[in-house]
């Protein structure tokens, strides 16, 4: 039997504090793959799910939520979980499996005592996209026969994967050194000219690009912007599509 606790387990707080799937993914990050977008909401909590038409498996996952500590740790913990499953794995996971994915002690439940009903989200998310998926999938399918004959095919949910293996094989170094390689590139002659650059502080988990604006670039609503979605746009189309630019301070 679990113990009780007072406290909120440090697995829980580190995925509240550090998300690493946080963020979104629209039509063009879809329609770039071939992929199924799956778009989702209940309460404060948003999922946004890639996923193969032809073999239904979630390729890659984020969440977003205007909610605080429990919202993002629950969101973070729901979206890693996702990835992989196929559309008709996915009612396996229930509040209770994510309750015990974000424990430190198996034995200790991650949440305060009666915190536990912060999990029952879980259920509605997961019929969410079940019933999502289907309509996203019609909507897809119906488009496929307006394509004119000839235009390939999606590529296959395991090239995706193999990009993605690829990329996290390669050391930090190696990474960094690519990163630095396309921000030189592609995209400091923009920032320059605006009296502006851009510094890679970390790397980390091999996909979450910890940048620190510097110059004109520092404080101008743009740096969350547009300036940030064409360095993110940059990185993904020429070295993989997962990596998330996260400004400092954010």
């Amino acid at each position: 039997m679990a113990r009780k606790n007072e406290n909120y387990s440090a697995k829980f707080m580190d995925a509240a504090m550090k998300p690493r799937l946080r963020g979104a993914f629209f039509q063009e990050d879809a329609a770039l793959k071939g992929f199924i977008l799956v778009e989702v909401k209940q309460k404060e909590l948003k999922l946004f799910l890639l996923v193969h038409p032809k073999e239904t498996k979630i390729y890659d996952a984020r969440f977003f939520t205007y909610g605080g500590t429990e919202s993002t740790a629950i969101g973070e913990a729901v979206a890693s979980l996702l990835v992989e499953k196929k559309i008709e794995e996915i009612s396996a996971i229930t509040p209770d499996m994510v309750e015990r994915a974000l424990r430190g002690d198996p034995e200790v439940p991650s949440v305060p005592d009666g915190r536990a009903d912060s999990f029952e989200i879980v259920t509605d998310l997961m019929e969410a996209i079940t019933k999502e998926y289907v309509d996203a999938h019609a909507v897809a399918l119906a488009a496929s026969v307006l394509k004119e004959k000839g235009e390939p095919s999606p590529v296959s949910y395991d090239s995706f994967t193999s990009q993605k293996k690829k990329w996290l094989a390669l050391g930090k170094d190696e990474q960094l050194k690519k990163i630095e390689n396309v921000l030189e590139l592609e995209v400091r002659q923009f920032l320059n000219q605006d009296g502006g650059d851009v510094e890679v502080v970390d790397l980390v988990d091999g996909v979450n690009v910890m940048v620190e604006y510097q110059g004109a670039c520092g404080s101008c609503a743009a740096s969350t912007g547009s300036t940030l979605f064409s360095i993110e746009s940059s990185l993904r189309s020429n070295l993989y599509d997962g990596l998330r630019v996260i400004p400092n301070g954010f």
